[in-house]
């Protein structure tokens, strides 16, 4: 599983939540592409769209965002590579919609859950 966020709190929640599952916590839109790239096929790919706090978090200027990770995933990256489902949990009111867009355009079920919390 792999886990894009820039909130800490969040990636606690995810690992309370599956925390028997091998998981993958990335702050970065960059992490996010490399794992994808470099990774088996993840079972999920859990992403958020909006990544400011990251900046701040792990000292990075520009910590890109979702969107980003699901042109990638779209343009980019290796079929063999494609994980096996995609969950998009942003707060952001518009951007997941395109995002779900991208990667479902390639076959790869997309699940869009807003994050509230």
């Amino acid at each position: 599983m792999l886990i894009l966020d820039d909130d800490e709190d969040r990636h606690e929640e995810f690992r309370r939540v599956f925390h028997n599952v091998a998981r993958k916590h990335v702050y970065t839109a960059a992490q996010a592409i490399r794992a994808l790239r470099n990774s088996p096929p993840f079972d999920l790919v859990c992403l958020d769209h909006d990544l400011e706090k990251s900046a701040e978090l792990i000292n990075v200027r520009d910590p890109g965002n979702g969107t980003q990770v699901a042109l990638f995933i779209n343009q980019r990256l290796d079929p063999d590579h494609y994980p096996r489902r995609v969950l998009i949990h942003s707060k952001n009111p518009v951007r997941p919609s395109r995002m779900a867009a991208l990667i479902s355009a390639v076959g790869i079920p997309v699940t869009v859950k807003p994050f509230h919390g």
